[in-house]
């Protein structure tokens, strides 16, 4: 039998973003790849992994997730352990942060631990929290810090609130609604929107206020996962969007 880690690594993916096809686009692959790597997977192993109809994995399916994730382990602290004997490099630790605490929170937490251990290397990744996330469980990065939507817990990972992140509705300054003393729920719904994606919590928040008003949240014109292109989009037009106020 002979199980490749590529293809334990790709088992794992599939798991953290419940389908072939977001698993794939997070891994770099297509998905036609990822089918094949998780076919000849299910083939050496001569068990199915995944129902494909509910997208859930079988019993074996999530026996083996607990394997996979301790032989991913097992092998990076071997590795770790390895060039700590050889002395290859120094210390270093491998950090995912999101866009909101990259221009802040991070940068400020970084430049501190430098200062109080120099021969510790950092290396930051910047990226969306859901690309974090599947990073930091297949072991490419030890831990991450991101705006988290989302009040359900990966598995396998532990979790800490460094603080709150609030959120507001942004426009340009020669927007019309800039111009109003007050602005109410119907007027915020005839406009045109820019929303990111992943939003998670915040997204239901925004279409809950609606509902609370009797409306129907309006559909955006605009989605993107790219913070620059929502500001540029902002700047140049009358749309409105939602985010983190000290971002903005």
């Amino acid at each position: 039998m002979s199980v490749e880690l590529v293809q334990l690594e790709d088992f794992l993916a599939v798991l953290a973003h419940g389908g072939f096809t977001p698993a794939a686009a997070m891994r770099g692959r297509s998905q036609q790849a990822l089918s094949k790597s998780l076919a000849g997977l299910e083939k050496e192993l001569g068990t199915t992994l995944f129902d494909r109809v509910h997208r859930q994995p079988t019993d074996n399916g999530e026996l083996l997730q607990r394997h996979a994730r301790r032989a991913i382990q097992e092998l990076q602290c071997f590795t770790a352990k390895l060039r700590a004997e050889q002395d290859v490099t120094p210390a270093a630790v491998r950090l995912g942060a999101s866009p909101t605490p990259a221009a802040g929170l991070v940068g400020e937490a970084v430049l501190s631990v430098a200062e109080r251990q120099p021969h510790l290397r950092v290396n930051v990744v910047t990226g969306l929290r859901q690309q974090l996330l599947e990073e930091l469980t297949v072991g490419r990065l030890d831990l991450c810090i991101c705006v988290d939507t989302d009040s359900s817990a990966a598995p396998g990972l532990q979790r800490e609130a460094l603080g709150q992140q609030a959120y507001g509705v942004i426009a340009n300054a020669n927007h019309p609604l800039c111009r109003k003393r007050t602005c109410t729920s119907r007027d915020l719904a005839r406009n045109d929107w820019i929303l990111g994606t992943n939003l998670g919590s915040v997204e239901e928040a925004w279409r809950e206020s609606f509902t609370q008003a009797g409306l129907a949240a309006p559909i955006p014109t605009l989605v993107t996962s790219s913070l620059e292109f929502c500001r540029n989009a902002l700047r140049s037009s009358d749309r409105l969007s939602v985010l983190p106020l000290t971002l903005v």
